[in-house]
């Protein structure tokens, strides 16, 4: 059957965002890269340059996104201080200007995704105009999209792992059923390279 990757979810939680907040100009979602060890962009809608937001990724504690991430709690930012509030290191700062022709927001909604207690990334929502574009509510409204996320891309996770376990099972079992079918052992190793 066809499932959600998480780039699917994360381009419709942008969408939803952008749809469900009328205050919202740009919206971005970036998720954990375990591997790596920071917050890499997968969607991104509203800003000016989509390729050079796509390319800014944020160490845990960088920037409004990473403290939102890091903290596991949604807030919102009005009255915007560049210097204290988009603190990134110098390419980044290139990146979000380009994407943003220089601007930057009068007000953000960040909202981590959460699954129980373990942060998978977070939702970015800004209006770059008005500074009381959202409220309390559209933060809550923010923070339920950044759940319903959580939850749909910890759903993904589990149905790859499934999926992977699945085939691994089969192998065994392919493995399994050649050894006790074959008593001649060159047929044996044959077999097995050939299930490999």
């Amino acid at each position: 059957g066809s499932r959600l990757t998480m780039e699917d979810i994360s381009a419709e939680l942008a969408q939803a965002s952008l749809d469900a907040l009328p205050g919202a100009q740009a919206v971005e979602v970036l998720l954990w890269n375990e591997e790596r060890r920071l917050l890499a962009p997968q969607a991104a809608l509203g800003f000016r340059d989509q390729r050079s937001i796509l390319q800014i990724t944020l160490l845990p504690g960088e920037s409004v996104s990473g403290r939102a991430f890091q903290q596991g709690a949604p807030r919102r930012l009005a009255s915007v201080d560049p210097n204290r509030d988009f603190d990134m290191r110098p390419d980044n700062q290139e990146l979000y200007r380009l994407a943003t022709d220089g601007r930057f927001p009068a007000v953000v909604l960040c909202a981590p995704l959460l699954a129980g207690d373990r942060a998978l990334g977070v939702l970015a929502i800004s209006n770059f105009k008005d500074a009381e574009a959202f409220d309390d509510a559209d933060l809550e409204l923010a923070a339920s999209l950044a759940r319903q996320a959580a939850a749909a891309h910890e759903n993904a996770r589990l149905y790859a792992e499934a999926q992977r376990d699945a085939l691994q099972l089969e192998a065994l079992t392919n493995i399994s059923r050649t050894i006790t079918s074959s008593l001649r052992t060159d047929q044996v190793i044959g077999s097995l390279l050939l299930e490999m």
